[in-house]
């Protein structure tokens, strides 16, 4: 029976061509019904077109400037007052690091 079923596949398909996996392309349509370049085909082609405008500083209100507030992070002016890179550095030292679980305690 099995014999059968697969003589019936087998002829269910003969002379259909090769497989392919591809929709065959169709023909294209009328090109009036296509967009080209240059033409205005729908009223959104007609929107204005968008341009930027750059004026010199100092022309916009003060109101809508931007003023930054960096008084904080403002650098120090003398050596005095510069922070040292150990004083910035933040973490474990190699000493707290090696106190943990598993290694020995350092001895003094």
């Amino acid at each position: 029976m099995s014999a059968t079923r697969s003589q019936d596949a087998t002829d269910s398909v003969v002379n259909q061509g090769e497989f392919s996996s591809h929709v065959p392309r169709t023909e294209p349509e009328d090109d009036a019904l296509k967009h080209k370049p240059g033409v205005k085909a729908t009223p959104a082609d007609f929107a204005p077109e968008f341009t930027t405008e750059t004026y010199p500083p100092g022309t916009a209100p003060a109101n809508r400037s931007f003023k930054p507030n960096n008084s904080g992070e403002a650098l120090p002016t003398s050596e005095d007052q510069t922070p040292s890179a150990s004083d910035t550095l933040g973490g474990s030292t190699s000493g707290q690091v090696h106190k943990t679980v598993g290694h020995e305690q350092a001895k003094s």
